[in-house]
């Protein structure tokens, strides 16, 4: 949840480009497990996770989680997928792209359920800020040398705190997109533009390429659909 002072320590920034961008959320990397678009992206260029047990199916379990802390409360957003092997780079960039986009939806709604709702911790469920963030530090991850704040044209910290005390705080609007929030802003000169940098990449649609990994629980007969076979506790 972004407040003030995050814009007072430079952590939330308002661009011309990008609108209000979290310097936090752009930088992809983390050291929880499968946390972070370079942790999704190192998956899926390595083709390191679990083979799958398929008949016929070429292909590996990728994990990736969004997670969260707010004071005594933490949770996380965690999904499996099978990613076909011998992938070239602009299908892994796809496949990673539908990953980053589909976890992220879904943490941004979990966000704003219950317990959270009764919190201040709803204000940041698809806050104007997350998902374009998100999505920037997706790009930085996947194409390294990408610079953000020159592309989305940062202003400085007078100007953002002018935007914010003039708009309001970024949990007060919602945005349920990966394309940012324009408001007025004195240093914003020309139209603004969200950067084309970060919109080439397609995301792929679930099939050959990618789609949900499958566990079974290896009790009774063998499932040939399964990409994961494992033993009940209740067995143990």
């Amino acid at each position: 949840m972004s407040t003030r002072e995050d814009v007072e320590r430079g952590v939330l920034v308002y661009t011309c480009n990008c609108g209000w961008l979290d310097t936090g959320h752009a930088d992809s990397r983390s050291r929880r497990p499968h946390v972070g678009a370079a942790s999704l992206w190192r998956q899926i260029t390595t083709e390191s996770g679990l083979a799958s047990l398929r008949p016929g199916a070429s292909g590996f379990k990728v994990t990736y989680t969004q997670d969260m802390r707010w004071r005594m409360l933490s949770a996380a957003e965690t999904r499996h997928y099978f990613v076909r092997r011998g992938l070239n780079t602009a299908q892994k960039e796809s496949v990673a792209l539908a990953i980053f986009m589909a976890v992220s939806y879904a943490f941004e709604g979990m966000q704003g359920s219950f317990p959270f709702s009764l919190t201040r911790a709803n204000d940041s469920s698809f806050s104007e800020e997350d998902l374009v963030s998100d999505l920037i530090g997706f790009y930085v991850a996947v194409r390294p040398g990408i610079r953000p704040l020159e592309l989305c044209r940062a202003v400085s910290r007078r100007a953002s705190l002018a935007v914010w005390d003039t708009y309001g705080s970024v949990g007060s609007h919602r945005n349920r997109s990966f394309l940012p929030v324009f408001h007025p802003c004195d240093e914003c000169r020309g139209p603004s533009r969200f950067p084309p940098t970060f919109q080439q990449i397609v995301p792929a649609a679930k099939g050959d390429l990618v789609r949900d990994w499958i566990v079974h629980e290896a009790i009774g007969l063998p499932d040939d659909q399964a990409d994961e076979l494992t033993i009940p506790r209740r067995h143990f």
